[in-house]
């Protein structure tokens, strides 16, 4: 099963929107601005921040990098995302408790359970919409060895809604 969050409703771009599981937000210090590794350490330190999960819980080196993509998406007539975001994937089992800043729910969900969310037209951040639609399956069909989704790459992406 796959962890995603429906986003709080007081958010500043895309409020009660469900997403992935969780977004790494470097920060341009030291340890976080340094690549694959750097954004694996954000994803640690993002994991507790909205998801309660403690960063010693969780090896860095669990978290396996799949891919790159860049996009950019409007939120409203003021606020835009414009992002390059490094995809990671964590198969494991841990409790959570999320943050209630940043989730208003979280809910694990199977490969056709998320398919119904998006048949049923739920509000769905955009991000996660084309993390789904190019790189999702490929996670799903290699759970027994993450390694295999991998490509590395960074894939530019059409703006998005």
């Amino acid at each position: 099963e796959l962890l995603i969050q429906k986003r709080a409703a007081d958010k500043i771009t895309f409020p009660s929107i469900w997403a992935n599981s969780c977004c790494s937000h470097p920060l341009y210090i030291d340890n976080e601005i340094d690549g694959i590794d750097g954004a694996r350490r954000a994803a640690k330190r993002k994991m507790e921040h909205e998801l309660g999960i403690e960063q010693d819980l969780i090896d860095s080196n669990q978290l396996c990098f799949i891919t790159k993509m860049h996009y950019r998406a409007r939120a409203d007539e003021k606020w835009v995302e414009h992002e390059i975001d490094y995809i990671f994937a964590l198969n494991c089992d841990v409790e959570t408790k999320s943050n209630p800043n940043e989730i208003a729910e979280l809910k694990y969900v199977t490969e056709d359970e998320l398919q119904e969310l998006f048949d049923q037209g739920e509000k769905i951040g955009p991000w996660f919409r084309l993390i789904k639609e190019n790189f999702l399956n490929d996670i799903w069909n290699t759970l027994d060895d993450l390694s295999k989704a991998t490509d590395g790459k960074l894939h530019k992406m059409d703006e998005c809604q």
